[in-house]
C-alpha cells in the first residue's frame, strides 16, 4: 500500500468509525460484531475475512468499541487477517484466536457477556442489526468513489477485451463465462455474477445462467465485479454479421430508457421517482409493459444492488453514490454504473464507460448527450486459435 492509499485508508475508516458510533449510541449499543462479508469490507475500507466463495458471512469477526476493535478468529485466520487486511489501522486492535477445533462462538459469547452488543449475523444470539448497518454504507465517501471508479475501469476493460478478442461463433456460453471470469481475476476483480446468454436465450430469459449452448449469431454479456468489498455492474452485446433491423431498433429503444433513467438520478431524487421516469419512456418507445419482466436496477456498491428499486420504495438518493440501472425489452438490453454527485461538478459519471473501439449509442436527454453501449459486430468467419 502507497503512502497514499494508506492515507486515504485513514480518512476512509475515519469516517465510517463515527458513522459507526452514532449507531451504537442511537440504538444504545456497546459494541457492534461485524462479520459479514461485505460489512467487514466496508468498516476496514477493503478488507476481506472469506475463505469460501460462496458465502455471505466470512471467517473472522470484528468486535467494534467506540475506543477500539477487537478481531476474533480461528488461530488459521488471524495470521492472515492481521498482516493483510488489518495492518496499520488507524484503531487500536486487539486479537483473540479461538482454537480451530472449538471455532469462535465461545470466545464472542465470552466477550460480550454481560454487554449490549449488536451484529449483522444474529452469532451468539445477538440481535441482528444488519439492516441498520446497511444503511450507513450510503453515501460513499470520497475514498471509496475512487476505489469504485478504478473497479469501473478494469471490469469495462476486462468484458469488452473478451467480447471483441475472443469471442467466436461455436463457443459455449460456458466457454464465454470461462474467458470473461479469467479477465476478471487476472485484473484482481471478484466475479460475484456472469451472466451468458446466446441466440434466442437472450429473448427467453433476463437472468441467464451460462449453460453449454453454443454461440451461433448473438451474445450477452453480464458482469458483476467487486474488488475491496466495492461492485460495479455492466452488460454488452455482440453479434455475428450485421445486427437485423428490428434488434436494432429495441436496442435504441433500451438505451433511450437507459439515458432517461441516468438523467433522472440526480441527489436527493426519490428513486420511485426515477423508477416512474424509466417506466414512462417505456411507454413512450412502444413497450409500456417490459419494465414489469425485470427489475430495473439501483443502488449499488457493497452489493450487487444495495435496494432495487421499486414503485413504493422511500429512497433518496444520496451524494456521493453508485447507480446501476438495468433496463431491458425483450432480446436486448442497457446496463453501466454511475457515480452520481461525486466530482467536482457534482454530476454524473459512467465509471463502466465502454471503449472507444466499442460502438456507441448517442442519446440526448434534456440538452445533454449520453452515450451508452451498442451492440458491438462482429464477423461471422471470426474464429479464436
Amino acid at each position: 500500500m502507497t503512502p497514499e492509499e494508506s492515507a486515504l485508508r485513514r480518512q476512509e475508516i475515519a469516517e465510517k468509525r463515527e458513522r459507526i458510533n452514532r449507531l451504537l449510541q442511537s440504538l444504545k449499543l456497546d459494541a457492534l460484531l461485524v462479520g459479514r462479508r461485505d460489512n467487514f469490507a466496508w468498516v476496514t475500507a477493503g478488507g476481506d475475512n472469506h475463505v469460501a466463495l460462496a458465502t455471505e458471512a466470512g471467517e473472522g469477526y470484528l468486535l467494534i468499541e467506540p475506543d477500539r476493535w477487537t478481531l476474533v478468529a480461528t488461530n488459521i485466520e488471524t495470521p492472515r487477517l492481521t498482516r493483510e487486511e488489518l495492518a496499520d489501522l488507524p484503531v487500536p486492535l486487539d486479537v483473540e484466536a479461538a482454537p480451530w477445533w472449538q471455532g469462535v462462538e465461545l470466545t464472542i459469547e465470552r466477550l460480550i457477556k454481560g454487554r449490549r452488543v449488536g451484529s449483522d449475523t444474529g452469532v451468539a444470539g445477538t440481535p441482528n442489526v444488519g439492516a441498520a448497518l446497511r444503511e450507513l454504507r450510503l453515501p460513499l465517501t470520497a475514498p471509496e468513489c475512487q476505489r469504485i471508479r478504478a473497479v469501473g475501469r478494469q471490469a469495462s476493460e476486462a468484458l469488452e477485451a473478451v467480447m471483441t478478442r475472443e469471442l467466436a461463433p461455436g463457443q459455449t456460453e460456458l466457454e464465454l463465462a470461462g474467458r470473461i471470469s479469467r479477465a476478471l481475476w487476472e485484473r484482481g476483480l471478484e466475479p460475484t455474477v456472469v451472466l451468458v446468454a446466446a441466440d434466442e436465450r437472450v429473448r427467453q430469459f433476463r437472468h441467464p445462467i451460462p449453460t453449454s449452448r453454443a454461440i451461433e449469431r448473438y451474445v450477452m454479456g453480464v458482469v458483476c465485479a467487486r474488488r475491496g468489498g466495492l461492485t460495479v455492474a455492466l452488460t454488452r452485446l455482440a453479434h455475428f454479421g450485421r445486427v437485423p433491423g428490428d434488434l436494432r431498433a429495441r436496442h435504441e429503444a433500451v438505451c433511450r430508457v437507459d439515458a432517461a433513467m441516468i438523467a433522472a438520478t440526480r441527489p436527493g431524487v426519490r428513486v420511485a421517482d426515477i423508477l416512474e421516469t424509466g417506466a414512462q419512456a417505456y411507454r413512450k418507445e412502444g413497450f409500456g409493459e417490459e419494465w414489469r419482466l425485470h427489475h430495473q436496477g439501483g443502488a449499488i456498491g457493497y452489493a450487487n444492488r444495495e435496494y432495487v428499486a421499486t414503485p413504493d420504495g422511500s429512497q433518496v438518493v444520496t451524494a456521493p453514490a453508485a447507480f446501476a440501472w438495468n433496463p431491458s425489452i425483450t432480446g436486448t438490453k442497457s446496463e453501466d454504473t454511475i457515480l452520481v454527485g461525486a466530482n467536482s461538478q457534482g454530476g454524473i459519471e459512467i465509471i463502466t464507460a465502454h471503449s472507444p473501439a466499442w460502438p456507441t449509442v448517442e442519446v440526448e436527454v434534456d440538452g445533454q448527450s449520453l452515450p451508452r453501449p451498442g451492440i458491438l459486430e462482429l464477423s461471422r468467419s471470426r474464429a479464436i486459435g
